[in-house]
């Protein structure tokens, strides 16, 4: 099955399926650090560092699946000034996409402060990154239409983790890297950090990617 990454970032939302078998056959970011170093974590697939507003579904090749995880800034408890309005138009723009692409399953994820933001008949499911093996303990929301991945590794004292670029943590202790598993980052420290911290976790997205490919195998039985 093939899979487009929105808001690609390093790709980490990506290596997840891609170790699954699925064919990631286009990341989309706006910020180039993201997206060479999407290229630098999945070599065969293609890039395009273009705002989303810009793209329309008919542009995009052809796949099953659409990912992504929009920008939280306006929607984390860390901005003290945030203005959710700013981080729903990304949201819009991705689902405005899913609509007229209509994808097989789509998979949008973000903080849990998104959630009061977005209508009660999506389907929503909260995860603890811990529960799939992952080092952090960070609490994500996922939406979309996609079969609930099954916890297959729980970590009840996950190693403590900065998951976001806060320069009230930064002068208190030096940041750990969340567990990202099979990739690779390159830029600055700080450019670095920013990447980690959005992204998802492979291990987790690995996951929901199981979960797709045991659906599939039920129904093509």
């Amino acid at each position: 099955m093939k899979v487009i990454d929105l808001f690609c970032g390093a790709g980490g939302f990506s290596k997840g399926f891609e170790k699954q078998g699925f064919e990631i056959v286009l990341g989309v970011d706006n910020w180039q650090i993201a997206c060479d170093n999407f290229k630098l974590n999945h070599k065969n697939s293609e890039i395009w560092c273009r705002d989303i507003s810009s793209i329309e579904a008919k542009e995009l090749p052809e796949a099953d699946i659409i990912i992504g995880g929009t920008p939280c800034q306006e929607f984390t408890s860390l901005n003290l000034k945030k203005q959710s309005w700013r981080g729903m138009i990304n949201v819009c723009h991705f689902f405005r996409i899913v609509h007229k692409f209509k994808p097989k399953y789509y998979i949008m994820e973000n903080v849990i402060g998104l959630n009061k933001y977005l209508p009660e008949y999506l389907h929503k499911v909260k995860l603890k990154a811990s529960d799939f093996g992952c080092k952090t303990g960070r609490r994500r929301l996922f939406t979309g239409q996609f079969p609930e991945p099954e916890k297959t590794e729980i970590n009840f004292n996950p190693e403590r983790t900065v998951i976001a670029i806060d320069n009230r943590n930064l002068k208190k202790e030096k940041p750990k890297i969340l567990d990202l598993d099979d990739l690779s980052f390159k830029g600055t420290e700080k450019e670095i950090r920013q990447l980690q911290a959005n992204c998802v976790p492979p291990k987790l997205a690995e996951a929901f990617a199981k979960q797709i490919l045991k659906v599939e195998n039920q129904v093509s039985n």
